[in-house]
């Protein structure tokens, strides 16, 4: 565990461009951050979409589903000009497109998105286009889901997993309780829900913590100072100059 944390780019750039666009990845890799947060959903072709919302509404002013979408129903979509007219046109990205832009440049957090308790292939899936790409080692793959963790855990263990829980979980899920049936890597936990001394806590137990998602000054200079694993951003550039990275 390093002493300087991760900078991960919370749906890349999303302070310079629209969140989980390739221009919002290419731009966290033109700021050499660490790396990237991402969320996928299945489209009704069973293709990986990056996006944060099931619907595409507030994205793109379209009323729809993106399960009830083809690929390339979704990609007439323009995910761009609501964050500004210099991205008008912007396409909501697949998982491969991006894979192929940061490949070998840098960790990739993949959120698997949906409370489905019974799996709907959406692991596998990502399974094979980790493999395809050959890149294991570059993937975190999180979730607030449980049951799509520990399918992750059952198919492919070597693929290191992040535990997300935060403030408004009730019970065990609020207080990572169930890490021993999902087994993770890290547990990812909102800033609201990390109290003095938890990060030393969640080292102890022996997973890596990582701090989501956390953009004023002093935040990111408490969790510096308290050693976590990764920080989680909108704006990666603020916390590179923190961290008095050129």
């Amino acid at each position: 565990m390093s002493n300087t944390p991760l900078i991960i780019a919370h749906r890349g750039a999303s302070r310079e461009a629209p969140e989980n666009t390739l221009s919002a990845f290419q731009r966290a890799k033109e700021l050499k951050a660490d790396g990237v947060e991402l969320d996928i959903y299945p489209c009704l072709d069973k293709i990986l979409v990056v996006t944060h919302d099931d619907h595409t509404h507030r994205l793109t002013g379209v009323r729809n589903r993106v399960d009830r979408m083809t690929l390339k129903d979704l990609k007439n979509l323009d995910y761009g000009t609501h964050f500004s007219e210099k991205f008008r046109g912007e396409k909501i990205p697949t998982l491969e497109e991006v894979f192929e832009l940061l490949k070998g440049s840098m960790t990739i957090d993949v959120e698997i998105k949906g409370l489905n308790i019974v799996g709907d292939g959406r692991e596998q899936t990502l399974v094979n286009l980790i493999r395809k790409w050959g890149m294991t080692d570059q993937i975190v793959v999180s979730s607030f889901n449980i049951f799509a963790l520990r399918r992750m855990a059952e198919i492919a263990p070597e693929i290191r997993r992040g535990y997300l829980f935060y403030e408004k979980q009730f019970g065990p899920s609020r207080r990572g309780g169930w890490a021993f049936y999902v087994k993770p890597f890290s547990f990812n936990i909102s800033h609201a829900l990390l109290r003095n001394g938890m990060v030393e806590r969640i080292h102890n137990r022996g997973y890596e913590c990582w701090v989501w998602t956390v953009n004023e000054e002093a935040d990111m200079k408490k969790f510096i100072t308290e050693k976590a694993d990764a920080i989680i951003t909108d704006d990666p550039g603020k916390l590179m100059d923190i961290l008095k990275i050129k």
